[in-house]
């Protein structure tokens, strides 16, 4: 990725995540020291390990949103909200090339300026996703299928105007599950754990086994489970509103495990878990120092800001990632034509470097 110039102050600037990144990197030595033994077969196999850890955080995240999910809605887009945006970004952008396509560039960002000036949303993506699969190259056959699907979808997505928005807002939870079931060839069942969990969760969910557990309110007078329900799952009936947004704070917690960890993990050459140094280095390399710089002061920021309007901070990081959804659309497209890219596979193209 074409890195910003990096001034003199930027090395200074990055010694506080270093010193994070040091710090998280001792923490890990010493619980290695006292369970590293039994934990080896798992430390060397990168399924078991993504395995059960993916279905581990997605219990967690089950339980969350099952007794506070307004808590769940309030403080998880805050906390994980900018490193998943930056993953996705790093993932499907940079680790594709998709960057270096400027035609492509250009038509993904005036698509998203029309979606936004214009009120149409999601429905000038999917139109914004078929002239990309046109102008892309990859085989024509692919890239006419992609884009008479994306059309299909924006004839369905039209008469629903901003519902459509909505519905994507739901839907794209799921995207960073099904990316990761696609990021590498599978063997054995392994797989199915973080998957059949996050299915069971949303069953429970959705069937009302977990409603009595649910505390309706949250961190502040502002925020109930009853006006976020109007705002994200906006039903006659009170109940399979207030589900649904139960639904949604888990399934957004799934999507924020998917690519901080799951993703991240799969995407490696190598197998065995490496440092929070050698993570830090990689994502240095990948988004450049500025980049990186900025995405955490803009983290930094918002955490400071949810100290003081913790409802005013939420609704701007919801501002900062409306883009990430049709994003994820945009690119999509390419993938569908392409495939997905991953460091190993980059290696096994250069010549198993």
């Amino acid at each position: 990725m074409p890195h910003l110039s990096s001034g003199p102050l930027l090395p200074a600037a990055m010694r506080p995540l270093q010193a994070l990144a040091a710090a998280a990197d001792g923490l890990r030595a010493q619980l290695l020291a006292w369970v590293g033994r039994p934990l080896k077969p798992w430390l060397l196999d990168r399924q078991l390990r993504v395995a059960t850890v993916g279905a581990g955080l997605t219990a967690v995240a089950l339980t969350l949103a099952a007794l506070v999910p307004v808590w769940v809605l309030a403080l998880g887009p805050l906390v994980w909200g900018v490193p998943h945006l930056v993953a996705d970004v790093r993932y499907l952008v940079v680790r594709q090339g998709i960057h270096r396509q400027r035609r492509l560039v250009a038509l993904a960002l005036a698509t998203l300026a029309v979606g936004a000036a214009t009120g149409l949303g999601v429905r000038a993506t999917l139109l914004g996703c078929a002239a990309a699969a046109l102008v892309m190259p990859g085989p024509r056959k692919k890239r006419l299928a992609v884009a008479g699907l994306a059309l299909i979808l924006a004839a369905l997505a039209w008469p629903l105007g901003w519902t459509a928005d909505l519905l994507l807002a739901h839907a794209h939870n799921g995207v960073a599950l099904a990316l990761w079931w696609v990021w590498r060839p599978r063997t054995g069942k392994l797989h199915w754990w973080p998957v059949a969990m996050a299915a069971a969760g949303m069953a429970l969910l959705l069937s009302g086994a977990l409603d009595s557990l649910a505390v309706r309110s949250g961190p502040t007078a502002a925020l109930n489970l009853e006006d976020l329900a109007w705002q994200l799952a906006p039903m006659p009936d009170a109940v399979w509103s207030q589900r649904w947004t139960a639904s949604y704070a888990f399934a957004q917690t799934v999507h924020y495990v998917a690519w901080i960890h799951l993703v991240p993990t799969e995407d490696r050459s190598r197998s065995v878990p490496r440092s929070f140094q050698s993570s830090l280095k990689a994502l240095q390399a990948d988004m450049g120092r500025p980049l990186l710089l900025l995405a955490a002061a803009v983290a930094l920021g918002l955490a400071v800001w949810a100290c003081a309007d913790l409802l005013g901070a939420r609704d701007r990081y919801f501002q900062l990632a409306w883009f990430h959804g049709h994003l994820e659309l945009m690119v999509a497209a390419w993938l569908l034509v392409h495939g997905v890219r991953r460091a190993d596979s980059a290696l096994s193209t250069a010549g198993g470097a």
